[in-house]
């Protein structure tokens, strides 16, 4: 082998280990990169005044490698930003500006855009990911409009910590939940019309069938004269009394011409 060829191959050498170097490398810096995953984010797109926001984080060294998960709700992720932040880390969920509790206890944490439901908020790992179930309510006097919801989460091996970074993973409104509100009109409509339609429909039905039953058999059904205030309806049936009378007169009057006749 030529002096020339054997400094090619030495010059080669290096290249070659970079590139080794490389490959081995770049699996290693995608691994970290991807360890932590925003798995999945429960309503992705909701609206209302409340919500259980079930977010699946995923960590490549399972779910107990997490040091901590967070919930994000805002418009950025700004310290500035007006927003709901939670943090759920060694057992404790953590509310900015409210306090913390555990997934379970019967408290609600109240914080200055909203609260959140301790009781009915859980944390279960299922194999790669770590499911937590936020329960929250939303001030919609100081917080209504549409937000951002994200994700972060920390833990596992390796220096620095691995870290997911925010990610948005969906948005939400905050709005006056349209149950309530429609509830609350149709009860309004329903009370009116029931209340109206019942006092019409009744006194439409009642006089109705008052009519009915006040004439004749076989006649014509027949008002009562406006003002009377009476439901007996006496005054329509003058005509049957008077005949009535005549008939009696009639009678009293045979009584008595029929003794005259037998004495004379």
């Amino acid at each position: 082998m030529t002096r020339s060829h054997q400094h090619g191959r030495q010059r080669a050498r290096p290249w070659v280990g970079a590139a080794l170097l490389g490959a081995t490398a770049l699996p290693v810096r995608a691994h970290a990169a991807d360890c932590i995953t925003a798995v999945s984010l429960s309503p992705a797109d909701g609206a209302g005044e409340a919500a259980v926001f079930e977010a699946r984080y995923g960590h490549c060294e399972g779910a107990a490698a997490f040091r901590v998960v967070q919930l994000w709700i805002g418009d950025e992720v700004d310290p500035q930003a007006e927003r709901l932040n939670l943090g759920y880390e060694a057992g404790v969920i953590a509310f900015e500006g409210a306090g913390s509790c555990a997934p379970g206890d019967p408290v609600t944490l109240v914080g200055e855009h909203g609260s959140l439901d301790c009781a009915a908020t859980t944390v279960s790992d299922e194999g790669d990911e770590r499911v937590v179930a936020w329960a929250l309510g939303f001030d919609v006097a100081s917080f209504a409009g549409s937000h951002g919801v994200f994700f972060d989460a920390k833990g596992g091996t390796g220096d620095p910590e691995p870290r997911l970074g925010w990610t948005q993973m969906g948005s939400f409104l905050v709005e006056a939940s349209a149950a309530d509100t429609s509830g609350a009109a149709s009860g309004s409509s329903e009370g009116s019309s029931g209340s109206d339609g019942g006092e019409s429909s009744g006194s439409s039905s009642g006089g109705s069938a008052a009519l009915d039953d006040g004439g004749l058999p076989g006649g014509t059904p027949h008002a009562l004269p406006a003002g009377s205030g009476c439901g007996c309806g006496a005054q329509p049936h003058v005509a049957a009394p008077a005949w009535l009378l005549l008939l009696g007169l009639c009678r009293r009057n045979r009584a008595r011409t029929r003794p005259s006749r037998a004495r004379g």
